[in-house]
């Protein structure tokens, strides 16, 4: 009994000696416009996050952010109606998302683009409601727009020049663009009735290339960086296992594993940085979710165990810029209904 024992003591020194070496975070609460509920999407190169937080206790109304630490949370409006989410920013501080065009919810939203001199701007649709996720420095936009009454996706790229364009991913009811880079690179995912939920990779001059799978054709892509990398979520083995890992593919059009601070339980990757940093969120051993950073695809943390002073049990990281500032959200360490937007600002290790 006593070899165990001292291989379990060993291990758990190493896992002690890594938390040590790996880089700490401190976490700032980004807080909320009045109700009990913010979350952060994005952050872009100069510490600028962008997200959404309900506007009172008494309506689940969402409203449309953009934080700085100089000038905090800042009511992005909305294009007519109650709601609005911010879900993406680069680094001239434009912000993309989506609002509603109407009181009337039976009316789709917009997928909008803010500026600070501009405000929101309507960037329309392909036929009825749409949603922008991604935003380029060069100001191309990526998102999803339904397209009739059936309430079909498909994936859009949008420019200030050529308007919304369908990108022509293969025929789906459900077609999404997650994130473009700088060359214009966009990634995303779609459903296919015979083949599963697949993940894409779109150049203009290549079209669509598949990226594989870990084992099921149960896949989605969450981000890409300027280097080509991207990131996203596998099945792993049947679905009534519930398994589904985080990958990293390559240029070399290869999906590699990503591994989990949780072993055997699922994980996702939602982003990833110019110098290869990935972020997501993992689920422990009581099935809890929580942020998750790959400081390198062979290195993962529980972000909570590198963020001592955190506030928040941090349950999602949704986006890291080239600083490796993390931002997502988390969930108030004396009362779980409260669940407030967060910024990890890494301080060394």
């Amino acid at each position: 009994m006593k070899r165990p024992m001292a291989s379990l003591a060993v291990l758990a020194l190493l896992f002690l000696t890594s938390l040590s070496s790996a880089q700490k975070y401190t976490v700032t609460d980004l807080g909320v416009f009045g109700g009990d509920v913010s979350y952060a999407s994005a952050i872009n190169d100069s510490g600028q996050v962008v997200g959404a937080s309900y506007i009172n206790k008494a309506t689940a109304v969402d409203r449309a952010f953009i934080w700085s630490a100089s000038t905090g949370l800042q009511d992005l409006g909305t294009l007519g109606g109650y709601n609005s989410r911010a879900m993406g920013i680069n680094n001239a501080g434009q912000v993309v998302g989506c609002a509603d065009v109407s009181p009337n919810n039976r009316i789709p939203g917009h997928a909008f683009l803010w500026t600070q001199s501009g405000g929101m701007q309507d960037l329309g649709s392909l036929g009825g409601g749409s949603c922008a996720f991604s935003i380029n420095d060069a100001g191309q936009v990526v998102g999803y727009s339904t397209v009739n009454t059936n309430f079909d996706q498909h994936a859009f790229l949008w420019t200030a020049a050529t308007g919304m364009q369908d990108l022509g991913v293969p025929v789906s009811s459900e077609t999404i663009a997650a994130s473009i880079n700088a060359s214009g690179m966009v990634v995303g995912t779609y459903y296919s009735s015979v083949g599963g939920t697949h993940a894409y990779l779109w150049t203009q001059g290549g079209g669509i290339e598949d990226l594989g799978n870990l084992g099921i054709q149960e896949v989605s892509a969450g981000g890409i960086n300027n280097l080509g990398e991207v990131v996203g979520s596998s099945a792993v083995r049947p679905q009534t296992a519930d398994l589904y890992a985080g990958f990293v593919w390559i240029a070399s059009h290869r999906m590699n594993r990503l591994p989990s601070p949780y072993p055997g339980n699922d994980a996702t990757a939602s982003a990833v940085s110019a110098s290869g940093e990935i972020v997501g969120f993992s689920l422990n051993s009581k099935i809890q979710q929580r942020a998750t950073v790959w400081l390198n695809p062979s290195h993962v943390y529980d972000l909570n165990q590198l963020a001592g002073n955190s506030p928040l049990n941090l349950e999602m990281a949704s986006g890291v810029n080239s600083l490796g500032q993390i931002v997502g959200v988390g969930t108030d360490k004396k009362n779980s209904a409260i669940s407030h937007a967060y910024v990890a600002t890494p301080t060394g290790k």
